[in-house]
């Protein structure tokens, strides 16, 4: 067959497509939602039923929210997701042809710089606002230029649940941004695009997966840029569309709805992905992630309706319980903290609203649970957003909240700034030691090889040796660093220890406050931390959880933050009180 036939079939084809009327899975609704002080259109597309729904905010390519983006939101509704295609062009749409790129260019490049972004945005936290949204299942869709913003949301809103960007127009190379992608992303990519080359999306993956993210790749090898839409430059490709199609809503329904992973061999479709943190066989864990989704729920219910008792969230605080807030200031025991919120709540009037979406569960036994908690904070004039880390334990069939920890997310500079300056050198002093209840095991052991790791550790951060300082962090590790950073994983959390210890000038030091033996294998570790360097002292608090498997002492989690005074923070914060 000759090339010129096989040009004439493929027009005829698209030809066909575009006089084909579309197929519409849900019926649209116009909507709008602030961005700023502009009002930015929009189409919302919900499947059937009351909801709520996980959600997707869907960009659209160079030539604006046309009929083919309207029409691939409606279906992707009709798969279960409440899908908002969002106009960024103001209703301005290129004609729909290969002809109107030229006018697409056009339209794309009278957008001032930012607008954007700060839409999408701003229809991120429009969902949020939404009751039939899942507020912990929002993720972005994007097609041609699209795809490009959809990476760029993932690495400005980290809320963000599932990123799937086709054949983008270009990706972010730097650190920095690349280090703040949270959600996993899905690439659909064509091997002939010569708007974005196939090596170009290769490096993106590579660094990606070099920082410890999960990053999925589907190469079709013989098609352009933008093969699903008809009138594409460099070709349609309906038999490879109808595939993209197929494995875009399986990696949506993997990753935002039941958190697997991809499950493709083909070697055109690799993953990264860390171990998920729900088996999906394991019906004890379903019910304990179910009741442990519930009590974040009861929290912030009880935080919203200004309740310092919290009713059954408070309830299930142990009498040990330790509450590191985001000045740093540590709270320890049930008694405490109830007291420290009832002042907070009769000083400070009215306090910020609160929204928690459970990021992450992960059970490092059948009986004790790390959960990672964003915590969004609002008021009538801005909103603050902190990270935090819970430590539950399940007991006689109950789950408990044994230990808190929260975080603000800042920039370096802005936390720098707000942080306490030590006066002094730092004292130091031997840990109070707490061991389960009825136990008559010798833990003494055991407390002087996890004294030994904090200390290794502190020469290893001060002699530069990165590798050494996460060489005890289990492969599963969690790590929030002093300016909210989210860590996954082993390789992640190496990855980042590297490039802080190439750039700071800082000394540490170390002084444990308390190490709390949950059970036999697990510990909780409180240790407060000191930065010295020759212009200021800065001092920290941090919440570390190990694990003892097979012998040896393991961390699972760490988590630190600044301690600051109480009118430093944009979050009011009382101070440290101790039963």
């Amino acid at each position: 067959m000759t090339s010129k036939l096989l040009t004439s079939i493929a027009a005829l084809t698209a030809l066909a497509v575009l006089l084909t009327p579309p197929v519409w899975a849900s019926d649209g609704k116009a909507v709008s939602y602030r961005s700023d002080d502009e009002t930015v259109s929009a189409m919302l597309y919900a499947p059937p039923g009351s909801g709520p729904f996980p959600a997707l905010i869907a960009i659209h390519a160079i030539g604006g929210l046309d009929d083919w983006v309207k029409e691939q939101a409606s279906k992707l509704a009709g798969e279960g997701y409440l899908t908002l295609a969002v106009d960024l062009y103001r209703g301005k749409v290129a004609s729909g042809s290969a002809a109107s790129m030229a006018e697409a260019r056009e339209i794309a490049r009278s957008v001032p710089a930012g607008r954007r972004e700060r839409d999408l945005q701003a229809a991120f936290d429009f969902l949020l606002t939404r009751p039939d949204v899942l507020k912990d299942r929002i993720g972005a869709i994007g097609w041609c230029i699209g795809g490009s913003l959809s990476i760029r949301l993932a690495s400005l809103e980290p809320g963000l649940k599932v990123v799937v960007a086709h054949y983008p127009t270009g990706v972010p190379q730097d650190f920095e941004t690349l280090t703040k992608i949270k959600a996993p992303v899905l690439l659909v990519l064509g091997g002939k695009d010569t708007i974005f080359p196939l090596e170009n999306g290769r490096r993106f993956e590579q660094e990606m997966k070099s920082l410890g993210k999960r990053v999925v790749t589907i190469v079709y090898p013989d098609t352009g840029h933008a093969f699903e839409m008809p009138w594409s430059s460099q070709g349609y490709r309906p038999e490879d569309s109808a595939d993209a199609w197929k494995q875009t809503i399986a990696f949506l329904h993997e990753t935002s709805i039941v958190g697997a992973e991809l499950g493709s061999k083909d070697s055109d479709r690799d993953c990264n992905a860390a171990a998920p943190t729900l088996k999906q066989d394991d019906a004890n864990h379903a019910q304990d992630e179910a009741a442990i989704r519930k009590m974040v729920s009861d929290v912030q219910d009880a935080w919203n309706r200004r309740d310092p008792q919290g009713g059954a969230a408070a309830a299930h605080l142990t009498k040990d319980y330790d509450h590191i807030n985001v000045g740093g200031h540590w709270t320890s025991g049930k008694v405490q903290v109830e007291k420290v919120m009832s002042d907070y709540f009769q000083t400070h009037n009215p306090p910020p609203s609160v929204h928690t979406p459970v990021e992450r569960i992960r059970f490092i036994t059948p009986e004790v649970a790390i959960c990672v908690v964003r915590n969004q904070y609002s008021n009538d004039k801005r909103t603050w957003e902190a990270m935090s880390t819970l430590v539950l334990h399940k007991m006689n069939g109950e789950w408990w909240n044994e230990a808190f920890q929260n975080t603000l997310v800042q920039s370096r500079d802005e936390a720098r700034a707000q942080a306490a300056r030590a006066s002094s050198r730092m004292a130091q002093t031997g840990p109070e030691v707490i061991t389960p209840a009825n136990s008559k095991a010798d833990f003494s052991a055991d407390v002087a090889v996890i004294r030994k790791r904090v200390a290794d550790a502190v020469d290893a951060w001060n002699r530069r040796d990165a590798k050494f300082v996460t060489a005890r962090a289990a492969e599963n590790h969690d790590h929030i660093n002093v300016i909210g950073e989210w860590r996954q994983g082993k390789a992640e959390t190496d990855n980042a220890m590297t490039a802080a210890l190439a750039t700071t000038r800082n000394k540490q030091s170390a002084s444990i406050a308390k190490i709390r033996f949950i059970t036999a294998d697990v510990a909780i570790v409180i240790t407060r931390y000191q930065y010295t360097n020759d212009k200021e002292d800065l001092k920290s608090i941090a919440t570390s959880v190990l694990h003892k498997m097979d012998g040896e002492w393991w961390n699972e989690a760490f988590q630190n933050t600044y301690v600051r005074q109480p009118e430093s923070s944009p979050l009011p914060t009382p101070r440290e009180h101790r039963e």
